[in-house]
């Protein structure tokens, strides 16, 4: 080997060294940044586990994967930290499905024998307590909470490049208290960081936070949940990937999170690919009162189906099929109304013709066996035979036979 062919081949060495530590740099410095995101807080889950004859119900998403956000949105007017967006997501990454419901700030709510409104409760309590609270409205977990402040939205926005948005009508507002001017005129268009805080934010459609009409909920609410699928939509874009740098600074200024450094990058993978997500997109359901305060009074029968039916398989966490092989149309129909009764996700039922079972059964796959035993406590069957087959109608199937006639 020549001395000018050492040479180079020490000169690339170092270079590929160089790279080394300039790129283990970039990375410990996006950690660190990202780090600098994440809340100490604890965050402590609220939703108890039941129990029946000493079964316990198996956990909420254990059969279907679900991670749950709390998404706040504040500012900062008089020197008050109030949310004006709390809406919940829940994701399935594994079903590729992501649920948001919208919670009007004007919700009616009791706290230590007090009516308050929903967004009064973090200036109040705090983190912690607003957490709980919501987490006592759905009855479901809160796993991660995101919080941003408006000023940080914008940058982040602007970052981004904007976000392409339908303005359904003129958006003319000024609000001189808080310094807030907003002129929107209707079209397709891109917004900036400013326009699109300015969109999120207005309220002055004769609709306010949410009201119901003909074609369901409208009002900022509605607007809100439109804005996050735009966004999801513009995140999902390859070239924003290469954006992660420069937004990471802005993100410290604005985000305060119980996520780790390699769950945000675990998350933010995940949005690249969110365009093959579905999104549901539902508002508390409800009902505006106009008194002396004006409440969003919410109707918890409501809540509670779309709950079961999107947050989450049923109360417990899996679906119930109804296979009738007794003979009678009233045996299956008796059985499919005390499986709702009961809040379990009803897959369905079928009539079993070809011939007549004699005992009652449960198949499910042995994967199943926590929900098969809890099934059973909840709807009181003492005596079963559990068929260990991949159930052909939802998650665990009955199997009526005649002893359910008697």
């Amino acid at each position: 080997m020549n001395k000018k062919t050492k040479t180079a081949l020490i000169i690339m060495g170092y270079a590929f060294l160089a790279l080394g530590i300039i790129t283990m740099g970039l990375f410990l410095s996006i950690y660190l940044a990202l780090n600098s995101l994440v809340d100490k807080s604890t965050l402590t889950q609220t939703v108890p586990t039941e129990v029946i004859h000493d079964v316990k119900a198996p956990g909420l998403y254990k059969y279907h994967p679900r991670t749950n956000f709390l998404i706040l949105g504040s500012d900062n007017a008089g020197g008050i930290s109030r949310t004006d967006v709390i809406i919940v997501a829940s994701v399935d990454e594994t079903n590729t499905n992501v649920a948001l419901i919208s919670l009007p700030r004007d919700t009616k709510i009791e706290v230590e024998e007090k009516t308050v409104k929903l967004n009064a409760i973090y200036p109040q309590k705090g983190l912690n307590a607003t957490i709980k609270v919501v987490e006592e409205i759905l009855n479901l977990p809160i796993h991660n909470y995101i919080k941003m402040d408006y000023q940080g939205f914008e940058k982040i926005i602007n970052i981004l490049g904007g976000v392409i948005i339908d303005i359904e009508m003129p958006m003319v507002w000024d609000d001189y208290a808080q310094n807030l001017h907003i002129r929107l005129m209707p079209g397709k268009k891109r917004l900036n960081g400013e326009q699109a805080l300015h969109y999120v934010r207005f309220r002055n459609d004769g609709y306010g936070d949410v009201s119901v009409t003909d074609s369901g909920y409208t009002g900022r609410v509605a607007r809100q949940q439109k804005f996050i699928e735009a966004l999801v939509n513009e995140l999902s874009r390859p070239s924003n990937l290469g954006k992660l740098p420069t937004l990471i600074p802005q993100l410290k200024d604005a985000i305060r999170t119980n996520l780790t450094p390699s769950e945000m990058v675990k998350w933010a993978s995940l949005a690249q690919d969110a365009k093959g997500f579905q999104i549901k997109s539902f508002v508390l359901p409800g009902r505006a009162t106009i008194a002396e305060t004006s409440y969003w009074i919410y109707d918890q029968s409501l809540l509670t189906t779309i709950i079961n039916e999107y947050f989450r398989v049923g109360k417990y966490g899996f679906s119930v099929g109804i296979l009738n092989g007794s003979g009678s149309l009233e045996a299956g129909n008796k059985t499919a109304e005390m499986v709702r009764d009961k809040e379990f996700n009803l897959a369905g039922i079928t009539q079993v013709t070809e011939y007549q079972y004699q005992k009652t059964t449960i198949q499910a796959a042995e994967v199943y066996e926590d929900a098969v035993k809890w099934l059973a406590a909840v709807i009181n069957l003492k005596e079963y035979e559990w068929i260990k087959t991949r159930s052909p109608l939802g998650d665990v199937a009955i199997l009526l036979g005649r002893d359910a006639v008697r």
